[in-house]
């Protein structure tokens, strides 16, 4: 059966959809108010803390996020993750010792599958692949042997 829609109809769903967008800015807006004042605390915290901070699929769990709260946890992942990156050389010992932890972090629903171990292996092989790099760069280059 063909389904037709009168005016009214299509004036309201155009309406609806018009105050679900402004909702959904509204939401953003507000989770980056918040992912702010978060990426403030983050800066704060030690290493082992930011680990701990990881909001994985158990949270998302007890919590389901909608709204605000989605993009907070989701995006706020990110920034910890950032965090981390930066503190690799200092912390590395606290970050080997979450290689193997198999939490799995909210990425959003449709989001990669990533456990806490696999970011923190990640950071490591990163950071050990930044290093040989510049100790390449540092180091003197060999003539090669003429004949």
């Amino acid at each position: 059966m063909k389904r037709i829609y009168t005016v009214s109809t299509i004036i309201f769903l155009s309406l609806a959809s018009a105050v679900f967008a402004d909702d959904e800015q509204q939401e953003q807006a507000r989770a980056a108010r918040t992912l702010k004042r978060l990426e403030q605390h983050i800066q704060k915290q030690n290493s082992q803390i930011l680990i701990q901070m990881f909001y994985t699929d158990i949270n998302a769990d007890i919590v389901n996020p909608v709204g605000s709260m989605y993009y907070v946890m989701r995006d706020g992942n990110i920034l910890i993750k950032e965090e981390l990156a930066k503190r690799i050389v200092n912390d590395r010992k606290v970050i080997e010792e979450h290689s193997r932890d198999k939490q799995v972090l909210f990425t959003g629903y449709n989001g990669k599958h990533e456990t806490v171990g696999f970011v923190c292996k990640k950071l490591l092989e990163n950071s050990s692949t930044e290093s040989n790099k510049a100790s390449e760069a540092t180091s003197p280059k060999r003539a090669a042997p003429q004949d």
